[in-house]
C-alpha cells in the first residue's frame, strides 16, 4: 500500500491526518531493524508468520509440483534449502512469542516431512 492509497482511504473514512501519518510510519518502518513503533514490530512478525508452517510445506509442494521435480527432489529441497531459509528468518523476527510460534511449525514441518519420507522410502 502506498501513502497516496491511505490518504485516500482515510479522507474517506474522516480520520484525522495525526493518526494517518502514524499508520503510514508504522507501515513503512516494518522492515527496518529498530522501527519507532512497537506495531511495526508487531506487522512485520505478522506478516512473516505466513511463511513457516504447513502453508509453507503446501506453497513448496505446489511449486515443486510446478517445476516438475519428484517427491524425494521435494523432501530433499526442504532438508537442504527451505528449513535452512525458515530458520534465518525466524532468527530475524521480533518478538519471543513469534519465534517460539515460528519453532512449533518448522518442528511440526520436520515431523511431516520425516513421515513422508519414511513413506516415500518404505521404511514405514
Amino acid at each position: 500500500m502506498t501513502s497516496e492509497y491511505l490518504s485516500n482511504f482515510y479522507s474517506v473514512l474522516n480520520l484525522d491526518s495525526t493518526f494517518l501519518e502514524k499508520v503510514a510510519k508504522i507501515i513503512t518502518q516494518k522492515d527496518q531493524e529498530n522501527p519507532e513503533y512497537i506495531e511495526s514490530k508487531i506487522l512485520f512478525d505478522a506478516d512473516e508468520l505466513v511463511n513457516f508452517g504447513y502453508l509453507s510445506v503446501w506453497r513448496q509442494f505446489s511449486s515443486q509440483t510446478y517445476q516438475k521435480h519428484t517427491m524425494l527432489e521435494a523432501l530433499n529441497n526442504w532438508t537442504n534449502a527451505d528449513q535452512p531459509k525458515q530458520l534465518k528468518a525466524m532468527s530475524e523476527l521480533k518478538f519471543e512469542f513469534s519465534k517460539k510460534l515460528a519453532q512449533q511449525r518448522i518442528q511440526r514441518c520436520d515431523e511431516f516431512f520425516s513421515m513422508l519420507n519414511n513413506e516415500v522410502e518404505n521404511l514405514d
